[in-house]
């Protein structure tokens, strides 16, 4: 074959559109070759050697739709290219993500064609006030397959949150962050009122924004008994200490991995309540990060000193933070006092360190200066 035949037929090839050569449509037919080999001179001989065959199509609107984001503007986009939702791709989709408000809301009826997402495992929700800001209306579903769950938002209601939960009978993994508003009106319960049951795996409570009100708070975390948590990560205000101990507590022989940090102090000492340790025989890790200006130290010294090998034969990893300011910004009425606690929380360190024996990872780490400052 001569130069000139070979030219010709090869800016021939060039000007055949994928579409037209395979019958698939074009982001498929890109994606396959983009995966195969980015060259452009071996996208061609592909197409001309018809080595595109459409039983690739299924695989690789797996691959493009495993992990979807969408905003309000994606939403209205996927009501216009989809608008039967039974015939669109979204039983590919296995990791959803929903942002709500911001510039453009979410159109209400993007909520009656969930349900068609109907193999999602892992859900994300974002909520944020923007400009109109939209939560998932009541006739909203979500796909029953979600095991995970994670909200952040400032637009949702205790019970709204509540409510979207109660959808999803499969859940074993909960993270919820922002700032979550209350309801006016008597007994409104918790989160604690769904997690009951056979709900298992994490539930993670994310940096609560600072000026979340306590009472929502201790709403939020309010439970029943008979949970089935096995790890737990709270990261609060001092003021719902009664009520996270409650949570702990209630998921009992459950609990394995347990991490408490307390973001920012209260307005009063919150000792009524403490973790026993004898009521969470399974737990493997703790982890406590304190704000010993809020009075936390004492409260940690409590709690150490139900631990011991015989009530806690698994735990292997034990880690205390104590944070905050230095004692010289302390008043000195105070300063006394957290000076005392301190010393109670290194006797029980040591205590335990002799009877673990070495088989327990054990870190303390104070904030820097505490010492030097504590004379």
């Amino acid at each position: 074959m001569d130069s000139e035949t070979l030219e010709a037929k090869q800016s021939t090839s060039v000007e055949i559109r994928p579409a037209e050569t395979s019958g698939i449509p074009h982001d498929i037919v890109d994606e396959i070759l983009d995966h195969l080999n980015p060259d452009s001179d071996f996208k061609l001989s592909l197409l001309n050697c018809s080595l595109i065959s459409k039983s690739w199509v299924v695989p690789c609107r797996q691959r493009l739709f495993h992990n979807i984001a969408l905003n309000g503007g994606d939403m209205a986009g996927w009501l216009k290219s989809f608008p039967e939702p039974e015939r669109s791709p979204a039983h590919f989709v296995r990791e959803l993500t929903l942002s709500l408000g911001g510039r453009h809301s979410a159109p209400e009826e993007f909520f009656r064609h969930t349900p068609w997402f109907k193999n999602v495992k892992k859900l994300t929700v974002l909520g944020n006030q923007g400009l109109q800001p939209v939560w998932i209306p009541p006739f909203g579903r979500l796909p029953q397959s979600v095991t995970s769950l994670t909200i952040n938002t400032d637009i949702a209601t205790l019970l709204e949150i509540r409510d979207l939960m109660a959808q999803l009978p499969n859940l074993n993994d909960f993270a919820l962050s922002g700032s979550i508003h209350g309801m006016d009106g008597d007994g409104l319960l918790g989160i604690g009122t769904v997690l009951k049951g056979e709900f298992g795996g994490q539930l993670r409570l994310l940096r609560l924004k600072r000026h979340a009100d306590p009472e929502v708070m201790n709403m939020l975390l309010e439970v029943p008994t008979g949970l089935h948590f096995t790890e737990v990560y709270i990261l609060t205000v001092y003021d719902c200490l009664p009520s996270t101990v409650r949570l702990a507590e209630a998921c009992g022989k459950n609990l394995v991995k347990f991490t408490y940090s307390i973001d920012e102090h209260g307005d009063k000492d919150v000792f009524d309540r403490s973790f026993d340790f004898t009521k969470l025989p399974n737990l493997q890790e703790v982890k406590f990060n304190v704000n010993w200006t809020a009075g936390g130290l004492l409260w940690i010294s409590v709690a150490l000193s139900t631990i011991n090998p015989a009530t806690s034969p698994h735990l292997y990893t034990l880690q205390l933070k104590l944070g905050g300011r230095f004692l010289r910004y302390i008043p000195e009425d105070r300063r006394e006092r957290l000076t005392d606690d301190l010393r109670l929380i290194d006797e029980e360190v040591a205590r335990i360190e002799h009877e673990f024996m070495g088989a327990l990872e054990l870190t303390v780490a104070q904030y820097p200066g505490f010492r030097h400052d504590a004379g």
